[in-house]
């Protein structure tokens, strides 16, 4: 892939997330969640040296869409065709999980997303007032997050 190629870097959380890369003299802001940033193919090639760029890459808080720059910077295998080692949780994704999958559906795929996306699952659970029992104990048991009770707690809140 050729080092002048701009790649689209997109935040997948719902905070503000800045990169500073001094040595790159390289520093860009996402925001808010869906906020995207076009980046020269060459700074997220060296940009993936630093452990906390890095991290964000990987843990899927900053999500490239584009396949070809994602298996040229290993992100990816060679072979794959869809997203397996980074999987983000669009909205259409998470409805049906939380609506329509069956639980081994939704504990696996809760096995190969990061933290911060099933994070992010619970909390469109939480928003959507979405509420299976069953899988509201798989997301707390990955999450720790109590979805049951956080709607009973934002139905309060509304009434007060």
């Amino acid at each position: 892939m050729d080092k002048d190629t701009k790649v689209k870097v997109t935040s997948t959380i719902l905070g503000s997330v800045t990169v500073q890369l001094p040595n790159l003299n390289f520093t860009r802001i996402w925001p808010n969640k869906g906020a995207a940033v076009m980046i020269p193919f060459s700074i997220l090639e060296e940009g993936l040296f630093d452990t906390g760029f890095s991290n964000l890459i990987h843990d899927g808080s900053l999500y490239i869409e584009d396949m070809a720059a994602k298996k040229a910077l290993g992100l990816e295998a060679d072979d794959a065709k869809e997203p397996e080692n980074i999987v983000v949780l669009n909205e259409n994704k998470m409805l049906f999980l939380l609506k329509t999958a069956s639980v081994d559906v939704l504990k696996d795929t809760l096995s190969k997303v990061s933290l911060e996306q099933a994070n992010n699952l619970a909390q469109y659970a939480i928003d959507h007032q979405i509420n299976d029992f069953e899988k509201a104990d798989i997301i707390k048991a990955r999450t720790g997050r109590d979805i049951t009770k956080s709607i009973l707690l934002e139905r309060e809140n509304k009434v007060d």
